[in-house]
Order: C-alpha cells, then structure tokens, then sequence
C-alpha cells in the first residue's frame, strides 16, 4: 500500500438559470451587457490608434518618479530639448491656478513639484512631434531625488 496514489476527478460541468423577472427587478443581480460590447466583440469598435493621424498632431509622455516619498533635488531637462521633434516640457510652474487635484478633496498634486509621493507620481509631460521621440526625451531626463 502506498501513502501517495493517483487521484482521478472526472470533468466538471455546471449550469445557470436566469429566471425571467418582474419589470421593476430585471437589473438588480442581473448580468447585463456593456452598451459597447457587440461593437467590441465584432472588431467594429473604433480606437484611438484605428482613426487617422491629424496633421501637426503632437505626442505627450509623462515623466513618473521612480522612487517612493523623495525630495526633487534636480530635473536635468537639458537632454531633450536638442532632440530633433522635441516640442515643450510641462510641469507644475506651468498649471494655471491650482496645480492640486482629487475626487472629493484636493489633496494630491497634478504634477509633483517638491516632493513624490509614490513611485509613478507625474512629473512632468514631454511633447513631441512623434510617439517615439517623446518617449526618447522622456526616457534622456534625469531626476535627482534626496531621501
């Protein structure tokens, strides 16, 4: 006799019952389809990388922090702007009014200014004239912190 054996389970199977409801109760519990899913499930779904490009259109890549509760100490943006493409930075000196943000209270920055608070806090957003410059200058910015 051996303490270790094979163990066979036959396929399951189940079944759902949807029970036809009153007026009144045919949303409550009831498993509804999204207004979009037919067009979505068939591929005739519009998305913004299927319509045409727009002349002069311009590209924007956020600048996240990448370390969690620092001090910006330095952004060197000197590396982007001789990018061939390379457009405009913004960040918090370039908000209008109030740079704060949030559902209920506004206690959370659009763009970090002093200090991030998590890893993926904006920065800053870099424009360009192509996806991948953008990206490019993003990525070529350096981010001094202090901890």
């Amino acid at each position: 006799m051996s303490a270790v054996y094979i163990y066979r389970r036959s396929v399951s199977h189940g079944q759902q019952t949807i029970h036809e409801r009153s007026l009144i109760h045919r949303v409550v519990s009831v498993a509804l389809l999204h207004g979009s899913a037919y067009v979505q499930m068939t591929g005739e779904a519009k998305y913004m990388n299927d319509l045409p490009l727009l002349s002069n259109t311009l590209y924007a890549e956020f600048l996240l922090s990448t370390e969690p509760h620092a001090r910006i100490t330095n952004i060197d943006t000197e590396t982007a702007p001789p990018l061939s493409g390379f457009v405009s930075f913004i960040n918090h000196t370039d908000v209008p009014s109030s740079n704060m943000t949030g559902i209920l209270v506004h206690d959370e920055e659009v763009f970090a200014s002093c200090v991030v608070p998590y890893v993926g806090a904006i920065i800053d957003l870099v424009i360009c004239d192509s996806e991948q410059t953008a990206n490019i200058a993003a990525h070529l910015i350096q981010i001094d912190y202090e901890f």
